[in-house]
């Protein structure tokens, strides 16, 4: 067993308890308690988002912007580079100039331009002309780089989502539903929400998307495909009004008409009408975000701006090819990362937060390490690339311990810091690393216990073998989509029979056919797959073994015909 299993009172459902039972039983576990707020949950729609001039400055915002039009301004959109920041990107870019602004994105590059607004990249847009910067998804941070905007008459619109710090820019206006003033009642939108919120504050004030005075819902509709990419990729929570933004996303994005999208969904091998948020986070958002990863984000905007589907096909295969770089490389820093967390044995409960440094590692790439890293220790990481003075890096973390504040906390040791609760970033000299490691290992073990450092499986449904047919599958694609804040629902199967277990070729994977239960033969066997288990077989699984599984129920297509199968997250000698 790799998880600390939690099985709740109330989740075992009696043989044939049907679609409606499980439906009800996943709503009430979820704290969904009245008939309204189930309904609310089961249908989202757009028209249920709050009035955008509750945030904070939107109204300056939109005036700036009336400005900008009446004058012929040319603005810039300054971006991030990774998925959430490149989907408000493109959504800005397509909406102002649709309402006759003059727009130039701009993507800044991880290497040489670094995260956020950087002082050189002002000076070449102000050499340009540009007398507006929207920055989105970053800028909250960045008062040294926005005060020199303005001393070179260059005003900065901060659309962004990240902790507000204690001290905020000196902004033309700052839009962020952290702030401590502002009145939206939903705080957890991804930047990308953040720039719809703008452009449905200013469809309502009569700028026209497509030439109609009079705000165009359907265009609106159009650009949550953008909305739902970001959110997703960003793994925002998947409730209130993201909830409504990634299901509405979806159901365009399964009909897009935009080439960049259908290039990429054509490289990744996913039929559109198919799509769902799980082929949003493991296919769409790693392609988008190996150009920025590895090579130049502006690559990934470039497509999701194209016009034709002849220009958007060669950038999708370059993003695809990009991807299986970025792959390769996650793999050799992944692989050096275990042996210096594992040099002295796999750290133990004195060790809460694991920190670690090393030269040669992709910049782009030490994120998604640092994820991996807290998968499989449980624990906060932090990933750096040592150059020859600075360290770069990112930083992922468990429940229970917020980077960001962690981070506050040796505010006087770092260069930049900023982000998440659970993801962060972060720039230190290579002198102060040692100490940083210091207090942040002080701050963990006052703050993790040994049950926080070992990752937990709560169990959603406990439900017959006989019961996981397409009945089941249809239900539970009711509480659809599924994410961070609202998880795929797991399904506790008890002692249940096995046989072929058998490792993949490559000795990664397990699969297994469920054929029994109870001792009695079951009707319908299903397949099983444990990911990344290939290595658990030799020590658990045989002929005769009788297991419990924990794991979610899957529809599927394989060489054009339709299957179940149960993905096993873990299992357990039967109880």
């Amino acid at each position: 067993m790799q998880y600390r299993w939690q099985v709740p009172e109330g989740i075992a459902l009696p043989p044939g308890a049907g679609g409606a039972a499980i439906i009800a039983s996943l709503l009430a576990r979820r704290g969904h308690a009245t008939a309204e707020e189930c309904a609310a949950f089961l249908n989202p729609t757009p028209r249920t988002m709050a009035d955008p001039f509750l945030f904070a400055d939107l109204r300056r915002a939109v005036d700036r912007l009336i400005v900008a039009r009446e004058r012929g301004e040319l603005l810039a959109i300054w971006g991030d580079y990774d998925v959430d920041g490149l989907t408000s990107t493109a959504l800005l870019t397509r909406a102002f100039t649709g309402m006759g602004l003059r727009v130039r994105p701009f993507i800044p590059h991880r290497v040489t331009d670094g995260y956020g607004l950087n002082i050189a990249g002002i000076d070449r847009l102000a050499a340009e002309g540009v007398g507006l910067i929207v920055a989105v998804d970053c800028g909250i941070s960045d008062r040294a780089a926005i005060a020199h905007a303005t001393a070179r008459g260059v005003e900065v619109i901060v659309l962004d989502h990240h902790t507000v710090p204690a001290e905020m820019p000196a902004a033309a206006a700052i839009v962020n539903p952290r702030r401590a003033d502002c009145a939206y009642p939903f705080k957890e939108l991804a930047a990308v929400g953040v720039a719809h919120a703008l452009v449905r504050a200013l469809t309502a004030e009569g700028f026209a998307l497509r030439g109609a005075w009079d705000e165009d819902e359907a265009d609106l509709l159009e650009l949550l495909e953008l909305a739902a990419l970001g959110t997703v990729a960003d793994v925002a929570p998947l409730r209130g009004e993201n909830r409504a933004i990634v299901a509405w996303g979806l159901d365009a994005l399964r009909h897009t008409a935009q080439p960049g999208l259908q290039a990429l969904c054509a490289v990744a091998g996913i039929d559109p009408a198919r799509l769902s948020a799980w082929e949003i986070g493991h296919a769409l958002g790693p392609r988008l975000n190996a150009a920025g990863r590895i090579a130049d984000g502006a690559l990934a905007l470039r497509l999701l701006l194209a016009e034709s589907f002849d220009e958007a096909l060669p950038l999708a295969q370059e993003l695809d090819a990009l991807n299986r770089e970025r792959r390769r490389e996650l793999g050799r820093i992944l692989e050096e990362a275990i042996a210096l967390v594992e040099q002295s044995g796999p750290p133990d409960d004195a060790t809460p937060i694991l920190q670690i440094s090393g030269t040669g590692w992709t910049a782009g790439v030490v994120g998604l390490v640092a994820g991996r890293l807290a998968e499989r220790y449980g624990r906060p990481a932090i990933v750096l690339e040592r150059g020859e003075r600075t360290s770069k890096g990112s930083a992922r973390s468990i429940a229970g311990f917020n980077l960001v504040e962690a981070l506050a906390e040796c505010a006087d040791l770092l260069d930049h810091y900023g982000g998440h609760a659970r993801a962060a970033g972060l720039t230190i000299a290579n002198d102060k690393l040692e100490e940083l490691r210091e207090r942040l290992l002080r701050r963990a073990r006052e703050r993790l216990t040994a049950d926080d450092l070992r990752p937990t499986l709560t169990l959603d449904l406990d439900l017959p073998l006989a019961d996981l047919g397409y009945a089941t599958v249809e239900a539970l694609a009711r509480l659809e989509p599924f994410g961070h804040g609202n998880p795929e629902p797991l399904i506790l199967l008890r002692d249940v029979g096995v046989k072929w277990p058998k490792a993949s070729a490559d000795g990664k994977h397990l699969f297994l056919t469920a054929n029994a239960q109870g001792g009695r033969a079951a009707r319908a066997p299903i397949r099983c797959v444990a990911f990344g288990q290939g290595a658990r077989r030799p020590e658990t699984v045989g002929a005769g073994v009788r297991l419990d599984l924990a794991g979610t129920l899957r529809r599927e297509w394989w060489q054009g015909e339709e299957r179940l199968s149960f993905h096993v997250r873990d299992f357990r000698p039967a109880e």
